[in-house]
């Protein structure tokens, strides 16, 4: 679309945040408050542009989709972290991800098809 003139907004929205925040939590947090605010500008900046690219050019996301993935590789992440798992176990949880994705109805009903006859018969 070679529509450009909103990204600067976003990106300095997203750059006057990271600043503000900065300065508000790593005083009190040192490292850990400096990833926060960096991660709160990026997730800014993440919607600011995904608000603006759809608006220009709209794509029907399959947005509960999206979520669902990001949510399960998060909290595994997160789980894996938290407990200070060995390799073995890390790899477990990898081999857990499809598994989880499938019982919160993740697959759509021609993706579990191709899954029932690529996998192995049980």
């Amino acid at each position: 679309m070679r529509q450009t003139r909103f990204n600067w907004i976003v990106t300095g929205a997203a750059a006057a945040l990271n600043i503000g925040l900065n300065f508000a939590l790593i005083p009190k947090y040192g490292q850990i408050g400096a990833g926060i605010a960096t991660l709160a500008a990026y997730a800014l900046m993440l919607v600011g542009m995904t608000w603006n690219a759809h608006r220009l050019f709209p794509v029907p996301y399959q947005w509960r989709r999206v979520v669902t993935v990001a949510a399960i590789a998060v909290g595994l992440t997160v789980l894996g972290k938290e407990l200070d798992v060995s390799l073995g176990v890390a790899i477990a949880l990898v081999a857990v991800y499809p598994l989880l994705l499938a019982l919160t109805g993740f697959y759509l009903p021609a993706e579990r098809r191709l899954l029932r006859r690529i996998l192995p018969a049980r």
